[in-house]
């Protein structure tokens, strides 16, 4: 990432990896906060850390729900990146289950001096959250795609204008790609 000159100096570009877990299974009888991964759930994840890992996207950090389904969409992500996160690296929070989007938005907040998070989170938070820190859409189409066509294992790619996450606002990011299962090849299932 280049930093960017301004008139009172540097102000370094932050990335942010807005991520909605991958498929979970909704028959799932049990405890919603328990509901595992579908097997095509876990295939998009290995493909979405793959697709991660080829596009030099590595986070630095990452922020997860504490919910089944979003750890087990991380542990696949992890294993692509072929890289050990430190636990000071990631932390698992129930605000990300239980919260809402100024929770997210706080908890971004409160990241470290790092270029890089990851967040891996649930609809339709993750979707208003994108909805919010981005500057502008190119088109109206666009917005709505974003919305309402958040399926599980979108990641959506941000670039922030910051020094430090505390300052991150809402409409004040770039919006650098959307991609989801189709845009990169989920191994078969």
């Amino acid at each position: 990432m280049t930093a960017l000159k301004t008139e009172t100096g540097t102000t370094m570009t932050k990335r942010l990896l807005l991520l909605r877990h991958a498929q979970s299974d909704l028959r799932y009888a049990g405890v919603d906060r328990q509901r595992p991964l579908t097997p095509k759930g876990m295939s998009e994840a290995v493909a979405l850390g793959y697709y991660i890992r080829d596009n030099g996207l590595s986070p630095d950090y990452i922020l997860c729900s504490d919910s089944r389904r979003t750890q087990e969409t991380l542990e696949q992500i992890r294993e692509c990146l072929h890289h050990d996160f430190s636990p000071e690296q990631m932390t698992f929070l129930p605000i990300l289950y239980f919260g809402e989007v100024e929770d997210y938005l706080a908890e971004l907040r409160c990241c470290d001096d790092v270029n890089t998070v990851l967040l891996i989170g649930h609809y339709p938070k993750i979707p208003v959250l994108v909805r919010m820190l981005v500057k502008s859409f190119s088109c109206e189409k666009e917005r709505l795609q974003t919305l309402e066509k958040y399926e599980p294992a979108t990641m959506t790619v941000l670039s922030c204008e910051i020094d430090k996450w505390k300052d991150l606002r809402y409409g004040e990011s770039a919006l650098i790609d959307v991609v989801n299962p189709n845009d990169y090849v989920c191994p078969l299932f």
